[in-house]
């Protein structure tokens, strides 16, 4: 199986951040996007309007000026991870989010441990 390419990185990431996010597009012009070799790149905007302009190499993603798009030297695993690094309201909904889920599991675990057993003496 062939690994995904950095486009298709790019195009996944974006679409899995349902979250935090007010809208996203994949550049293809600008000083930098869309050139011969450039790496892939997107325009993020936040809910609580910032907005970034983010790239994907095989090295990791990174943020880029607005302007030049010349990328931050500071790589990151994960758009989650640049984005919960550079956005503290990002991580802010991220954490909340989270907490959400974990106690929605530790109720139905709790439901679960409280159901009477149905153990019978023979």
């Amino acid at each position: 199986m062939q690994p995904p390419s950095l486009s298709n990185e790019l195009t996944l990431s974006l679409q899995e951040l349902s979250f935090g996010v007010q809208s996203s597009e994949v550049l293809s012009t600008g000083p930098v996007a869309g050139s011969a070799g450039a790496p892939p790149m997107a325009k993020i905007i936040m809910s609580d309007a910032t907005e970034f302009i983010v790239r994907v190499t095989e090295r990791g993603w990174q943020v880029c000026d607005p302007v030049s798009q010349a990328p931050n030297p500071t790589r990151y695993e994960t758009l989650d991870d640049l984005l919960t690094a550079s956005n503290p309201t990002y991580a802010n909904i991220r954490q909340n989010l989270l907490m959400e889920k974990l106690l929605a599991v530790a109720a139905q675990q709790s439901s679960r441990d409280e159901e009477p057993s149905h153990v019978t003496d023979e």
